[in-house]
């Protein structure tokens, strides 16, 4: 099997996401993926595990609800609202 750092082509994803990186970043991609594909690996001998074995924990907390927010508070500071809802930019015009 190929390592990783090999097969891994920040170019190419990039490309897939329609992003340009120069070399810095296209290696700090590459860097990060290798890591996310290792732990990937490392997660491989725990298939099966209860999630304690993941989390440290003995169970999962109570899902309480908690006091909620008002929607134009939440609105009050975005830099566009149509009063409902945010309105983001398109992907391309960041």
């Amino acid at each position: 099997m190929k390592k990783y750092a090999e097969i891994i082509d920040p170019e190419h994803i990039a490309s897939l996401a329609a992003v340009k990186l120069d070399e810095k970043e296209a290696e700090s991609l590459k860097e990060d993926l290798v890591k996310i594909a290792e732990f990937a690996d490392a997660l491989e001998k725990y298939k099966g595990a209860d999630e304690t074995a993941f989390t440290g924990l003995d169970g999962l907390r109570e899902d309480i609800m908690g006091v909620c927010l008002k929607r134009e508070s939440l609105l009050e500071n975005a830099p566009s609202t149509d009063g409902v809802y945010f309105i983001m930019p398109e992907a391309g015009e960041i």
